[in-house]
């Protein structure tokens, strides 16, 4: 995560808009905190020198289904190394939602113009937070609980059932 922070990991500009549900990333950190894998990642290392000829886009942090749901461009990143993601942005971008930032989603039976019709899902952690947890609606959660740790092994358990993401 710390890498899609400092830009490191960045989206081509051939990858789609994030398309999870909340739903789905409940399921992805309860495969997480079950300890089952959940697929592997495909990257491509861009040299330096190279990022400029390229369109990147940040990962998503605070997803709005009506007023943010677009992923935002880098800008100009110099002439650094980057790593794109060409597989696992969904799974990525929901990591990055459930630890750091915050999911709206429309309510069903209410207008999109009712002002109560999305209500904000709060981070669990944000980064200049870091121990420091956020209120959250017990009744309205769309996160899992932010497991102990995410270390490589909880990412790439052999074990149970396998996340399809």
């Amino acid at each position: 995560m710390e890498r899609i922070h400092r830009r490191e990991y960045v989206l081509p500009a051939i990858q789609q808009e994030f398309v999870w549900s909340r739903d789905k990333i409940n399921r992805l950190f309860d495969s997480l905190m079950r300890g089952y894998p959940i697929g592997s990642f495909l990257m491509w290392q861009v040299q330096e020198g190279n990022a400029g000829r390229f369109t990147f886009y940040d990962f998503m942090r605070d997803y709005h289904e009506r007023d943010n749901a677009h992923c935002a461009p880098t800008g100009p990143l110099g002439s650094r190394a980057v790593t794109a993601i060409l597989d696992g942005q969904q799974r990525l971008t929901a990591l990055n939602i459930g630890l750091y930032g915050s999911f709206t989603a429309k309510l069903p039976r209410l207008w999109a113009n009712n002002p109560l019709a999305y209500p904000k899902k709060y981070r669990l952690r944000s980064p200049e937070s870091a121990g420091q947890r956020r209120p959250t609606s017990s009744s309205h959660s769309c996160m899992a609980p932010r497991p102990r740790s995410l270390s490589p092994d909880a990412l790439s358990s052999a074990e149970g059932r396998r996340y399809s993401g």
